[in-house]
């Protein structure tokens, strides 16, 4: 099986439309599990032009269901200065019809999802939370709306499929451990997109205790000493201040708290 290929999905809307048709023609090509990336929401030049890279860099191919006939130019031109193969999937078909009726199309992105592209876009933003918790695929990372760091026990899960379901947003979470690195995904991204969470020594060691009563019983752990968790923070800080990323205190502050103040931090 053919797993070291990369076909991007472009769209400026859900990209429902082109997994489909790619994915039943890919069925097939019996020897072939390309790894497929959707790129969804493409409605200008920068964000086509950040798809295109992603696709010259991973040496894949891209398909696409582009309404405007702009953005199909720009990305046939574009696309033959990064030496990425393009597939236009919506522009034939548009200029056949076209033809055929004499008439101009609306040109307008997502209109079949007119009525419900909100609840699609949750979904998917909802299933992205889910598969990108606690550091998982770091290689998705360029898709998310929103990462939240930060040290064990800090609110990053609830808080990630809070602000997706609430506000349809694709979040993703990354855990600070002491002596581990970050993946290297995460610096590649522009730093607006990152939040960092802290909480007092104290209110940490308290929830850390309650964790482990819970699953193993009342037994010291170094999950839950004091001297270690200050060592984490003092970890995570450095980390923040490295990197210019953005902190907030979680400490005695509920969920929606939380989120609103991400939200407004971040113009998300």
């Amino acid at each position: 099986m053919e797993n070291n290929k990369s076909v991007f999905l472009v769209s400026d809307a859900t990209g429902l439309t082109a997994e489909t048709v790619v994915k039943a023609i890919l069925l097939q090509f019996k020897h072939v599990n390309p790894e497929i990336k959707r790129i969804t929401r493409v409605r200008n030049r920068a964000r086509l032009v950040e798809a295109l890279q992603l696709a010259s860099k991973a040496e894949g191919i891209i398909f696409h269901t582009l309404v405007s006939k702009d953005l199909r130019n720009i990305m046939l031109s574009e696309g033959a200065k990064y030496g990425v193969p393009t597939v236009d999937l919506l522009g034939p078909v548009m200029n056949a019809l076209m033809n055929f009726f004499d008439t101009l199309p609306a040109f307008n992105p997502g209109l079949q999802h007119e009525l419900s592209e909100g609840y699609f876009r949750g979904i998917e933003c909802i299933e992205y939370t889910i598969n990108h918790d606690d550091g998982r695929d770091p290689n998705g990372l360029f898709q998310a709306d929103l990462v939240i760091v930060g040290v064990s026990r800090t609110s990053k899960t609830p808080l990630s499929i809070f602000i997706s379901n609430q506000y349809a947003l694709c979040v993703a979470n990354i855990p600070i451990i002491l002596g581990v690195d970050l993946p290297q995904q995460l610096f590649n991204l522009n730093y607006n997109k990152i939040v960092g969470l802290t909480i007092t020594p104290e209110r940490l060691q308290e929830i850390r205790k309650v964790r482990i009563q819970g699953v193993m019983g009342d037994v010291p752990s170094e999950y839950a000493n004091y001297n270690q968790l200050l060592k984490e923070l003092e970890y995570s800080h450095q980390i923040y201040a490295s990197k210019n990323w953005p902190v907030i205190d979680v400490t005695e502050k509920s969920i929606e708290e939380i989120a609103a103040e991400i939200l407004e931090l971040t113009n998300l």
